[in-house]
């Protein structure tokens, strides 16, 4: 043909007739150029064995979510949005710890004020340290700084009751210096030092 062409070709009656580039065009698409369907479908497509196979319907249903639950086996959902906007959204575990107490972690911390908008705190632990809460049992067991009464024994453990007045009552306690300024012991001695004669008074 010395690279000349078949012009005006009639169309093909049989198998092995040529055919026009026409008819190519309009029947057939080049195995390099993207298929428009024009929304026809693909029909009996077998399931697929390889990566690279075609997948019908009957092998994706079962495989969609939504429709049945989802089996993650053991593994993790990443990169979800670092801060959910909606209910229903996943959200990452640092949203969760920046946003929410851990029952478990001491080092999970409040970043504002507590509102318990009129309910209790039930059920606190006995406090062990300075910065630990106490219990409304706990406080009623110690004197208020206004005053009040003692229900059990005055443990001192060595320590002195200091800076209090002078006893208006038989009962009220009193200080030292009182006793010694305005006193003299029944032996003839003051609080500090004796009297030169014992049991005569000067």
């Amino acid at each position: 043909m010395a690279r000349q062409n078949t012009v005006n070709l009639s169309s093909a009656q049989g198998p092995n007739d040529a055919v026009r580039k026409k008819y190519v065009n309009e029947k057939f698409i080049r195995r390099d150029a993207p298929i428009d369907m024009k929304h026809k479908a693909i029909k009996n497509v077998l399931s697929p064995v390889d990566e690279g196979n075609a997948a019908n319907k009957s092998y994706v249903d079962p495989k969609s979510v939504g429709g049945s639950d989802l089996d993650m086996i053991g593994h993790s959902i990443k990169n979800s949005n670092p801060n959910p906007m909606h209910g229903d959204e996943l959200v990452p575990k640092q949203w969760i710890e920046n946003n929410f107490l851990s029952r478990d972690s001491p080092a999970s911390t409040m970043a504002g004020d507590l509102n318990s908008d009129g309910h209790q705190i039930t059920y606190l632990k006995e406090p062990e340290r300075n910065h630990h809460g106490v219990t409304k049992g706990d406080v009623n067991t110690r004197l208020s700084l206004e005053g009040g009464n003692l229900r059990g024994d005055l443990g001192m453990l060595g320590h002195n009751i200091k800076n209090f007045g002078d006893p208006l009552h038989n009962n009220d306690a009193v200080r030292k210096t009182y006793v010694d300024e305005g006193f003299l012991r029944r032996d003839g001695t003051t609080g500090c030092e004796k009297l030169s004669t014992p049991g005569v008074f000067v």
